[in-house]
């Protein structure tokens, strides 16, 4: 589907909004004192001499047409304000229009500055009209302009279409659409429409019924192109604009602050327009990248990437709260800038054996408070290490539970590990971090321990096991290790660690399972 973004009477509405404080105001003696719906006609300079250039619909009730002298026109109506038109407010408008038409679709070609043509191919919307009466709803409350919008298959319809929109226009039935155009409305000149006329014909429809040569030969090559926008069958190629990043906005404060409930205002208003822009572009949320302006230091800026995409403010806001919760900066808050890295949804249906999340954003809640209470580097996955040397590991993102949300189903699962073969032994609960302790050795065996809450004889010992290893990367290591069984008040079996360092340091390492132990024995 092709669509036409029209606005009516646009040199005049640039004039006469005033919605936006970035909008370019009109000098104080030329602003009328009435609304749209006061009689007003647009002047090309601020003096009454030459024509009008637009009339609001008031004013052409009284016969005030463009084109008409300014004083006939007070003649006829002695009510009419006359405005200047303003340059600026109409570049402006035109580039806020070139913005709102890029939310609705990324294809856009530039046809006028009040006229834009949309590329909807690949969007499926199951109700046309819904969608775009939703649309230009969204346009009259961020600006308060009037517009239309026409949708048919193919560009020269969806222009007719936005003609005779009201405000919304959708061909579905392009045969019995043709049949009902009249030539006033296809822009036909005068002469031929009298020509026409003359003939009885009134629509495009009886038009086409007539033989195309013959037409053309009695019309002239001017009755051409009816016939090409009756067809419209030529692939248009579109003189797409380019589009700054939509989804990225920012505030400045007034005043600096320090307290958290003006940023998270300031945030959830500009998570609004953003996911509003995204519902229309059809498109969520994968990453968050907040920046805040500190007063006389560096932005501290930060990047979220969510357990899945979203465009519902309340989920995208509460990632940001329970960050900034935690946060402590040196200085007063400037502003705050975020930008939103979009992506396109997905869904697809599970297979038998996978589990979702039932919430994912509420996980990664859970983790980020982890993170604030135990550090960045405390919180992960652990992964055993590719080294011989015993208890070292790395944490791994814990990202690295979740299936790719792009790669399937868009939808964040449980991963089961892969299967280990099974682990033979009493199993051992190793203290972290060892517990310190001195060793009394007779002919180089452990004889007794003493360590905090660990003291005991030796009753029985099996070692050494000596490891060793990264001697080639200059940290090289050096662990002998024990299997003991204390006697007296820690009673158990025990693993027991010299690190030859330098310097030879002793420690309890863990205990091996008391139910166990006791049933093996």
């Amino acid at each position: 589907m092709m669509a036409v973004l029209f606005v009516e009477r646009f040199r005049l509405q640039a004039v006469l909004l005033n919605t936006s404080p970035d909008a370019p105001s009109p000098p104080a003696e030329q602003k009328p004192d009435a609304s749209w719906n006061a009689a007003i006609g647009l002047v090309e300079a601020s003096s009454t001499k030459g024509f009008l250039l637009e009339a609001t619909p008031h004013a052409e009730s009284f016969g005030v047409t463009a084109g008409m002298p300014p004083a006939q026109a007070l003649a006829r109506c002695p009510a009419l304000q006359l405005v200047a038109a303003s340059e600026p407010r109409e570049q402006w408008l035109s580039k806020e229009l070139l913005d709102f038409a890029g939310r609705l679709s990324p294809r856009v070609e530039k046809q006028a500055s009040n006229r834009y043509l949309l590329d909807l191919k690949g969007q499926t919307i199951a109700d046309w009209h819904a969608w775009a009466q939703k649309a230009l709803d969204h346009l009259h409350r961020e600006l308060g302009l009037s517009a239309r919008l026409g949708i048919a298959p193919r560009p020269g319809l969806a222009w007719c279409a936005a003609r005779r929109a009201f405000p919304v226009k959708v061909v579905e039935e392009p045969a019995a659409f043709i049949e009902e155009l009249t030539f006033a409305e296809l822009e036909v000149s005068k002469s031929l429409q009298q020509q026409l006329a003359d003939w009885g014909i009134r629509t495009l429809g009886e038009l086409l019924r007539l033989p195309k040569q013959g037409a053309l030969e009695r019309l002239g090559p001017e009755a051409a192109p009816l016939w090409e926008l009756a067809r419209d069958t030529q692939e248009s190629v579109l003189r797409l604009e380019s589009f700054p990043d939509p989804l990225e906005l920012g505030q400045d404060f007034e005043h600096p602050t320090e307290t958290l409930e003006p940023v998270l205002f300031v945030l959830n208003r500009i998570l609004e327009q953003l996911a509003s822009r995204m519902r229309l572009i059809h498109r969520v949320a994968s990453t968050l990248h907040l920046t805040l302006l500190l007063e006389n230091e560096a932005p501290y800026e930060r990047q979220f990437c969510l357990p899945a995409p979203s465009r519902e403010e309340a989920v995208l806001l509460r990632v940001l709260e329970t960050h900034l919760e935690t946060l402590t900066l040196g200085a007063p808050l400037l502003g705050v800038r975020l930008k939103i890295h979009e992506t396109l949804p997905t869904s697809q249906q599970l297979a038998l054996f996978e589990t979702p999340l039932r919430d994912p954003h509420r996980f990664g809640e859970t983790l980020a408070r982890l993170h604030a209470l135990a550090g960045e580097n405390r919180v992960g996955v652990p992964q055993r290490a590719s080294t011989h040397k015993p208890g070292v590991f790395h944490l791994l993102d814990p990202s690295v539970v979740f299936t790719a949300p792009t790669a399937r189903s868009g939808i964040p699962l449980l991963t089961t590990p892969p299967a280990q073969a099974a682990l033979r032994g009493i199993p051992m609960r190793r203290f972290r971090p060892p517990i310190a302790a001195t060793v009394s050795l007779k002919h180089h065996r452990p004889e007794r321990i003493q360590a905090e809450n660990l003291n005991g004889p030796v009753l029985d010992c099996a070692g050494p096991y000596r490891l060793s290893g990264e001697w080639w990367e200059g940290n090289a290591w050096r662990v002998e290790e024990w299997d003991v069984a204390l006697g007296g008040a820690a009673h158990g079996l025990y693993r027991l660690a010299c690190d030859h360092g330098p310097p030879k340091v002793w420690s309890v390492e863990g205990c091996y399972d008391a139910s166990t132990w006791a049933t093996t024995r």
